[in-house]
């Protein structure tokens, strides 16, 4: 196709004379590559992240299992709290450790209250 063909072709599809229709073109290739460079580096970014994802979710797994080692000692500080703090104060402290428990009540793997804190 002759450049005057394909210049006639294009300024059927877009208004303007035939001395505008390539600058539009060429104003609309940077505006799309803008676009696509944009979207690629928010791509680039989800990418980096799933990645990573591996090493954060072996770093949520030993919060949790840290996190959860400290239960017991929780359950078993509730009753101390109990013989130092009103009833009425408890509930607020019981509920915080999953849901709410009786002073009497610990699971069967509570440790004892530490000997240093009592």
């Amino acid at each position: 196709m002759t450049r005057s063909a394909w210049t006639g072709s294009i300024t059927a599809r877009f208004p303007g004379s035939a001395d505008e229709v390539p600058a539009r073109v060429a104003e609309l290739c940077d505006l799309i590559l803008e676009e696509l460079n944009a979207q690629t580096s928010a791509l680039v970014e989800r990418m980096r992240r799933a990645r990573r994802a591996p090493e954060v979710i072996a770093g949520v797994r030993a919060d949790a299992a840290a996190l959860g080692s400290r239960v017991p000692h929780a359950y078993a500080t509730i009753p101390h709290l109990a013989t130092r703090y009103d009833p009425e104060a408890l509930p607020d402290v019981s509920g915080n450790v999953g849901r709410p428990i009786s002073c009497s009540e610990s699971p069967s793997t509570a440790s004892a209250w530490p000997s240093a804190v009592t």
